[in-house]
């Protein structure tokens, strides 16, 4: 509750916007401020079920990616990789530092 207060206040004060727009920045706000900080990997389990919903061929890219709440770049991309090595397993991040 104190959460939603304090939302509540910050909100308020912020009298920038024309009252429409401060609606949309709430609703904005809200959004982000319930995603996660940080970037975390999709589970083996959960890469499989896009790859089979898109696999399935009823449906495009962008529905299953509004279906999964993900991009339709992810989408994109788990099925490329799918395709080329038949394995869904996250890939490392970064790139291999050569030594001098």
């Amino acid at each position: 509750m104190l959460f939603y207060y304090t939302l509540n206040y910050f909100c308020m004060s912020f009298t920038a916007f024309h009252t429409k727009h401060k609606v949309r920045y709430n609703v904005w706000l809200l959004y982000k401020l319930s995603q996660p900080t940080t970037m975390s990997r999709y589970s083996l389990d959960f890469r499989k079920k896009i790859v089979e919903a898109y696999e399935k061929g009823d449906t495009s890219i962008r529905k299953v990616a509004k279906r999964f709440l993900v991009s339709p770049d992810t989408v994109r991309r788990l099925v490329k990789q799918y395709r080329l090595t038949g394995d869904l397993s996250p890939r490392k991040c970064g790139t291999k530092k050569k030594s001098i």
